[in-house]
């Protein structure tokens, strides 16, 4: 054997290590860590505290719920505060939490410590509120916006309220019909102190007294952020589907996602990344077990990477909620089934590396053409030679 053939070997070894070893890493250094707390039940919201932990607004056992814990994933302390379960969550200014969701109690505002400081039980006409959403605005009250309903889940209609900071209502609004299946998702505030709520097919914009300034058609949407370009992304609560939209409410584009061909595939929610473009997460269904779901995309909706969380135990995981921590690293939470498939309440952190890979698999294709371009060269060599 000549030493260029000999080279030529060394390279096609050293390519087959690196694409096996940085495998490797990745299933190595995919999980930072990953926790389940011993709680039946599932986290609805995570977001990142000011003291850098992280706090989860969901249920256990029935029980509207919230769970502190610190940037390791240990447990700080967690509170119960009556039937139902929390949707949603923000951290106040003065350091506590205002929680919201469905139950004898659904608003609920905390001091740093998770006690509770006031509490909220808004029906209208005595039926009761659902929220889906909760923020706190520039002058320290908060807006809420979700459905009130009969006979969940028909006969729903929405439902947006304005407090000052005790939670006393200063107006409140209805956007769809007066009865029938229109639900408020979320909303945000904007820089003119207005707000924009994302509906059952509907993205609106509303000025700072709740009243439509324009409205465009959208999907069933499950998450909405702002985007560092001023515009807005919508996630669909159904089907995988995305939207961007301008500040003006035009769509830019929009993409549909499944993993690997499932059947079913589910966006629950997204966070825009350091990095430049989009995280986000779900749950999917390739046959009948749900996985929990990641994807990485770029600021046009490109696809760059994804992952799959599959159950250890029973028959489902499923991922409500996920940020982009301080860290870099992505925080997300939900649920996943125990042996007797009752659902664990499941909080993890992974790596930007489990969702795409440190050596891409789209990398092949140009490490192989260049594999061939020397082998040819070699070879064109070899034959000179032996012509000569």
């Amino acid at each position: 054997m000549s030493k260029i053939q000999a080279c030529l070997y060394v390279v096609l070894l050293l390519t087959v290590c690196l694409l096996f070893s940085s495998n490797i890493v990745v299933a190595e250094t995919s999980t930072i860590w990953n926790k389940a707390y011993g709680m039946y039940g599932s986290g609805r919201q995570v977001i990142q505290t000011v003291e850098g932990g992280y706090a989860i607004a969901g249920y256990t056992d029935g029980k509207c719920l919230l769970l502190k814990i610190d940037s390791s994933g240990r447990r700080e302390w967690s509170q119960t505060y009556g039937n139902g379960f929390f949707s949603c969550l923000v951290q106040t200014v003065d350091g506590g939490y205002a929680l919201a969701g469905s139950g004898d109690m659904n608003f609920v505002k905390t001091d740093s410590e998770g006690n509770m400081e006031w509490s909220k039980n808004y029906t209208n006409s005595g039926v009761p509120f659902q929220i889906n959403s909760v923020i706190q605005t520039s002058e320290s009250g908060y807006v809420l916006a979700g459905c009130v309903s009969e006979n969940l889940p028909s006969l729903e209609w929405d439902w947006t309220i304005k407090t000052n900071s005790y939670g006393d209502i200063m107006w409140n609004k209805t956007f769809g019909l007066s009865r029938g299946n229109s639900i408020a998702q979320v909303i945000l505030q904007t820089s003119d102190g207005g707000y924009v709520l994302a509906a059952n097919h509907n993205f609106s914009k509303l000025d700072s007294g709740g009243n439509i300034q324009w409205t465009t058609n959208a999907v069933i949407a499950s998450s909405l952020i702002k985007t560092d370009d001023g515009g807005y992304l919508l996630t669909a609560g159904n089907g995988g589907g995305l939207i961007k939209f301008d500040g003006e409410g035009n769509r830019e584009w929009s993409n549909v996602y499944r993993f690997n061909g499932a059947k079913w595939s589910f966006l629950h929610s997204a966070a825009q990344t350091d990095v430049g473009g989009y995280i986000l997460a779900g749950v999917t269904y390739p046959i009948y077990d749900g996985l929990g779901w990641v994807l990485k995309i770029s600021e046009n909706g490109t696809l760059e990477g994804e992952a799959s969380f599959p159950p250890e135990s029973g028959i489902n995981n499923g991922i409500n909620s996920i940020i982009e921590a301080d860290d870099g690293n992505y925080v997300f939470t939900g649920f996943k089934n125990a042996p007797d498939r009752k659902g664990l309440l499941w909080v993890a952190k992974v790596t930007p590396a489990s969702v795409i890979p440190e050596f891409p698999s789209w990398t092949i294709l140009p490490l192989l053409i260049v594999v061939t371009l020397i082998g040819v060269t070699v070879r064109n060599k070899i034959r000179k030679n032996w012509l000569e």
